[in-house]
């Protein structure tokens, strides 16, 4: 069962789109984006290579290489985030790097190890990618961070904003911040122009990990002890988010800036999956549980960001991204939902 876009996932269309990159260069922007195996890496080459705006390319890690061998292979190049080696050829002509590749899902309180290994690829890969760029020529340089950079809830009376003081809980989140605020510095020392994105957690055709893992839950009819979940969370497609990272490219007043991104409809988890599961034509199961009971099973099981993920809000302004980029979602989340319920069915068929 297929859990995550790779390569081999390109569209037909996206791959005559990258065949054809070579011509009528002139006036394209050409993106070089980092953790293409990656389901978000991959989905925004999808969606730049179909467009005739954009020459792309895509970077996977090197011990996926042999994996990754294909007639389109002069399109990728296989590296890693912790070698200087090769990334010069990637980067030659590039205008941009969208910087994906990381280290992901690590919730574990407490762990210097994890944190170590967090920072080894999320702040000193970023930076060495940085450095690189800037031997390289590239102008802009757009990191995917986290909205996990804020905490992991989001306070009742708002939602988070780019100005709200950092508060990261886990090993993930504390290696974003540190590289945002690494990156951000060399920026400025070496005429960089850097953009960084905090995202909640994105959604789309192909997504795995904890939204694939609902969206199995809710086909397969089990009970779900959630109906009674009334907080709030930001989503974003990836769809919106691909949107979202044109414009970053395109403005000249992205540089130098964060931003949230976000669908802009938040929900609650109970209305999630009554959602996921009308998409999926099921009626998603759920019954009512004390919200207290299910923190309490959380912890006892010693995971409590399980209660943060489904209990608590966790939500994004998007008001400073639509004044500066003039950006607006470019579907809903019932739309984005259709999608991911498409590519479900088609994975399990």
């Amino acid at each position: 069962m297929k859990q995550k876009i790779d390569l081999f996932t390109l569209s037909e269309d996206s791959i005559q789109k990258m065949n054809n990159a070579s011509r009528s260069a002139e006036n394209k922007k050409s993106i070089l984006v980092t953790g293409a195996n990656g389901f978000i890496g991959s989905s925004i080459i999808n969606a730049f290579a179909s467009k005739d705006c954009f020459n792309v390319r895509g970077s996977v890690r090197a011990d996926l290489a042999e994996s990754r061998k294909h007639q389109f292979a002069k399109y990728f190049y296989d590296l890693d985030v912790d070698s200087d080696i090769g990334w010069g050829e990637a980067m030659n002509g590039a205008d941009c790097i969208i910087h994906c590749a990381a280290k992901y899902h690590i919730n574990n309180v407490g762990s210097g190890d994890l944190l170590e290994i967090c920072r080894k690829i999320n702040v000193e890969g970023t930076i060495r990618l940085a450095k690189l760029a800037v031997k390289s020529g590239v102008r802009r340089f757009i990191f995917l961070s986290s909205l996990k950079v804020h905490g992991e809830v989001s306070d009742p009376k708002g939602p988070f904003v780019e100005t709200d003081a950092p508060n990261p809980m886990y090993p993930y989140g504390i290696s974003k911040l540190e590289a945002e605020q690494e990156l951000l510095r060399f920026g400025l020392q070496n005429n960089l122009e850097v953009v960084i994105v905090r995202p909640p957690p994105v959604y789309g055709a192909g997504v795995g990990a904890n939204f694939y893992a609902m969206l199995k839950s809710v086909d397969a009819g089990y009970p779900l002890p959630l109906g009674g979940i009334h907080n709030k969370r930001s989503y974003v497609s990836i769809n919106n988010l691909t949107s979202f990272l044109e414009a970053c490219i395109r403005v000249p007043e992205a540089s130098g800036e964060l931003f949230l991104v976000s669908d802009k409809e938040d929900v609650s988890t109970s209305e999630l999956l009554q959602r996921v599961g009308h998409s999926l034509g099921r009626k998603a199961r759920l019954f009512w549980v004390p919200k207290q009971l299910l923190e309490f099973g959380a912890t006892l099981i010693s995971k409590p960001y399980l209660a943060e993920l489904l209990l608590m809000n966790f939500q994004a302004n998007i008001g400073k991204a639509e004044k500066i980029l003039g950006w607006t979602p470019i579907e809903t989340v019932d739309e984005g939902l259709d999608l991911v319920a498409t590519s479900y069915f088609a994975d399990n068929t």
